[in-house]
């Protein structure tokens, strides 16, 4: 090897020393290297006339001019890019991967642990260059998964300490959420530890629907399904559980004021409850105004309210079990009083009957 040393010992120049190694035999250049007044390093190795590594160094004694202290590239027979890596200041290691010039993986390692939230980076790109998965892996062993396609994200996957055995640091395992064409969210699935699922689906953004399934009997209820529906910009959220008793609960509620609550003895056997249906109807300002119930036996029973306070009491013998089809308790400011009408009755006021035809539900 020949070695050929300039230095610019009057300060010509922006380097202070270049160094050219060659080939005794062939006289190719095998080596080149540059020592910048700086105190940045340049060092390009070569094969065959072709340069196929390239190194730099940031060892400038006030601490370094750039946030790494290593940067390196390295080139194909061509002379194309292939690799490139960067060591950073704070102990981050950074490796890019080329194919035709294209970068194609990007991969970041926080080798001491400490100097970001995540230990490791990954970034792959398709060969038109487009990204298409970042993978990070936070300290506290969470694994974020994102998908794109054509620059926008289509997928996330969070799965808890998906290397370990345990439940991991958060209560759910994996969190699965999705995009449409607009980047915006459509639907997050959440897979809790104790074997409850919560899917969330959206439309331009907006919640729709809340779906929520039990399938380890982790709670008392086995489905719960809620519908968002907006109108006028007024919002009603109607809910559906069904408890573990095959009891069903529908819950609507407009602006976050209860509009009514129905509950049904879907049982297998019809006996989880004493009645059949017990269903509640209330004002514009969220206060019960009524509430009809229908037990076992047929019997039905009707109850009004204004004010919050009970105003009326109507029941029906639906079994014939009594001497009235009808009775009626009025509640007044000097006690309840009590009327009654007999089967086949022609005075039987017409709005007690229309109460058990229709109550609005």
């Amino acid at each position: 090897m020949v070695e050929v040393t300039k230095y610019d010992t009057n300060n010509q120049f922006s380097w202070t020393e270049k160094t050219q190694t060659f080939d005794y035999v062939t006289g190719e250049l095998t080596q080149d290297y540059v020592l910048f007044d700086n105190g940045l390093t340049s060092t390009d190795i070569y094969a065959n006339g072709v340069r196929t590594i390239g190194i730099l160094e940031d060892v400038a004694v006030d601490g370094g001019l750039f946030n790494w202290a290593n940067k390196w590239t390295q080139y194909d027979e061509t002379g194309a890019v292939i690799g490139v890596g960067i060591e950073y200041d704070n102990n981050v290691i950074q490796e890019d991967t080329y194919e035709y010039g294209v970068l194609l993986n990007s991969v970041r390692v926080d080798r001491l642990g400490d100097a970001e939230i995540w230990t490791r980076f990954d970034l792959m790109y398709g060969l038109d260059g487009q990204l298409v998965t970042k993978i990070i892996q936070f300290d506290d062993g969470i694994v974020r998964v994102q998908n794109f396609a054509e620059g926008s994200r289509t997928s996330t996957f969070d799965y808890d300490n998906p290397n370990e055995a345990g439940s991991g640091v958060k209560a759910w395992d994996r969190i699965e959420t999705y995009f449409d064409a607009t980047g915006q969210k459509s639907e997050r699935a959440t897979f809790y530890d104790n074997g409850i699922i919560k899917v969330q689906q959206y439309t331009e953004g907006q919640l729709t629907q809340l779906l929520q399934y039990d399938e380890a009997d982790a709670a008392s209820w086995d489905r719960i399904e809620t519908t968002f529906s907006r109108s006028a910009g007024s919002v009603t959220k109607t809910t559906l559980t069904v408890g573990d008793d095959g009891v069903e609960r529908v819950d609507v509620r407009e602006d976050g004021k209860r509009a009514s609550l129905v509950e049904i003895d879907a049982s297998a056997d019809g006996t989880a409850r004493k009645w059949e249906t017990n269903a509640r109807q209330y004002d514009e300002a969220g206060q019960l105004a009524q509430q009809r119930i229908t037990f076992d036996n047929t019997d039905q029973f009707v109850f009004l309210y204004a004010d919050r306070a009970k105003t009326q009491k109507v029941e029906f013998d639906g079994d014939d079990s009594n001497a009235w089809v009808y009775r009626v308790t009025d509640y007044t400011a000097d006690g309840p009083v009590v009327t009654t009408y007999d089967p086949g009755d022609a005075a039987t006021p017409p709005e007690i009957i229309a109460l058990f035809d229709d109550l609005g539900f």
